[in-house]
């Protein structure tokens, strides 16, 4: 009887939603998110875990409540590179808290990190964008465009919600646009795993297909 919705900036509201013609604002949970320092307040959701509930913010902070009391569980600054921050819903995936480094757009490299429910701890990141001696970063041929080291702005966002396939242990998710969007110029050859679908192993993050 209880909904569990977020604004733009990750605040996390608990509704009594029982008597079927209004809801009340049980608790209200503001992380104090810096309006000024991110100026595009996106959040899609957040994610339920026994007595958890899960709200991961545009500047890159993971936050878990207690779903009576909306008190901070734990916190943890999960994407820490410039720019980097989260928009679309975690998931809970085999015990997994999963979550998806979002602005690709702003010259970042994504990643798909899979996350403790329990303290934050991290257990594993795969990177959208392969580095060097990783399946696929020889697709991303910057040296012919002059950028060596494209590969670490490459894009990549991976701000969709994935889905989890329990009976084979799948992580699927979608990943975003290469950067820069118009100019394929600057990074030749087919830029994995952008603008792709990747299934990961969810106990390793290793990649079993694309």
């Amino acid at each position: 009887g209880f909904l569990f919705v977020t604004d733009g900036w990750g605040t996390i509201y608990k509704i009594d939603a029982r008597s079927g013609e209004r809801g009340r604002i049980v608790w209200k949970t503001d992380f104090g998110t810096d309006l000024e320092q991110v100026g595009m307040p996106v959040n899609r959701g957040v994610a339920l875990w026994k007595n958890l509930v899960f709200s991961n913010l545009i500047d890159g902070r993971v936050i878990a409540v207690d779903q009576a009391t909306g008190e901070i569980a734990w916190e943890k600054q999960i994407a820490t590179g410039a720019g980097e921050g989260f928009t679309g819903a975690p998931l809970i995936a085999d015990d997994k808290l999963i979550v998806g480094q979002s602005f690709g757009d702003w010259a970042t490299r994504g990643f798909i990190a899979a996350i403790d429910p329990s303290n934050g701890d991290e257990l594993w990141r795969f990177h959208t964008i392969p580095g060097p001696g990783e399946h696929g970063h020889e697709t991303w041929r910057c040296e012919e465009g002059g950028n060596a080291d494209c590969w670490k702005i490459g894009g990549g966002g991976a701000w969709a919600t994935g889905s989890y396939d329990s009976e084979n242990k799948l992580l699927i998710m979608g990943v975003g646009n290469p950067v820069p969007m118009f100019d394929p110029e600057a990074r030749p050859g087919d830029n994995l795993f952008t603008n792709s679908v990747v299934a990961l192993d969810i106990q390793s993050g290793k990649r079993v297909w694309h």
